[in-house]
């Protein structure tokens, strides 16, 4: 089985989670869709950045299907409207 610590997974244009579709446990924090730790310094790119943020990035939770466990999660700028 497959784990991790923490996982931080940021606002960007095209989300994709079935690349983890073999994680099984996070033990801290699982954070998706986030702020990026680092923002960009283009006023251009905090302006498409803050875009992305309002719409939602995150329309599936496909990939994440056999996660059993979680520490700490925190879900932000999703597009669906039921997470079962």
């Amino acid at each position: 089985m497959r784990s991790s610590t923490s996982l931080l997974i940021a606002v960007f244009e095209g989300v994709d989670l079935a690349p983890l579709s073999s994680l099984r446990r996070v033990s801290g924090r699982l954070l998706l869709g986030s702020a990026p730790q680092e923002f960009p310094a283009d006023p251009d790119e905090v302006a498409a950045l803050q875009a992305l943020q309002d719409a939602g990035v995150i329309d599936s939770l496909h990939g994440l299907e056999a996660l059993e466990s979680v520490g700490t999660l925190q879900l932000s700028h999703l597009r669906i409207e039921d997470v079962s």
